[in-house]
């Protein structure tokens, strides 16, 4: 969870899958209600329908002729004035854009972001850029698939380290939880964070053990 002063929760989480995880995703989103609820790795296509009460849908499907993969996706509660922007064509990453126009507050950008392990580990900071220059403050949160000891990794991956380095030249904060937030067969890394420009204020942020994924939300 990351709370902003302008009154903001936002939570993020590789769902692996959302289809299958609906009710539980129901469950959370009534117990926890996150003013905005970022999701990587939908695995929808075109043809689903996918609505939760009281929030905006914003989504990004994985375009593919083969099993349904990928995608990222943002829910907004109705109450928070914001616009989407379209996302591009995309050279290494997968996201959802929106801006949010708080009353008291400059125009915010907030991204759900999804970098396939495929990727190429020389171009996603391109795509990174462009969100970046969406609005002078930024908020770049997901699944980066990008290990580095800076936050909390044991191992110093290619992605890693370039997105370490991207973020020191281009004086970005890296917000990550305290915990692990991706656990496989008998390993556990923290991959899904926040990349933050221009926001320096008091926030939480912690991975916590709830809904049925490989992957812990991010709240």
């Amino acid at each position: 969870m990351v709370k902003s002063p302008i009154g903001l929760n936002l939570c993020s989480w590789n769902a692996n899958g959302l289809l299958r995880r609906r009710v539980e995703l129901r469950i959370f989103i009534e117990k926890h209600s996150p003013d905005i609820f970022l999701i990587q790795e939908t695995h929808l296509r075109p043809s689903h329908t996918f609505t939760i009460a009281n929030y905006t849908c914003y989504r990004n499907d994985r375009i593919t002729n083969a099993t349904a993969a990928g995608g990222t996706l943002i829910l907004i509660k109705k109450s928070l004035k914001h616009y989407c922007l379209p996302t591009p064509p995309m050279q290494a990453i997968e996201a959802t854009n929106i801006i949010l126009t708080p009353l008291d507050h400059d125009p915010v950008s907030i991204v759900s972001v999804y970098i396939p392990p495929s990727s190429d580990d020389n171009l996603f900071t391109i795509d990174l850029e462009y969100f970046l220059q969406t609005s002078s403050h930024c908020v770049v949160f997901g699944d980066f698939n990008a290990t580095h000891s800076a936050w909390n990794c044991n191992v110093n991956s290619n992605r890693g380290k370039h997105l370490f380095n991207f973020a020191n030249i281009l004086n970005l904060h890296i917000a990550f939880p305290d915990s692990p937030t991706r656990f496989g067969h008998n390993s556990a890394n923290t991959i899904d964070f926040a990349l933050i420009k221009n926001f320096y204020y008091p926030y939480t942020i912690k991975s916590i053990n709830d809904l049925y994924s490989d992957h812990n939300p991010v709240f």
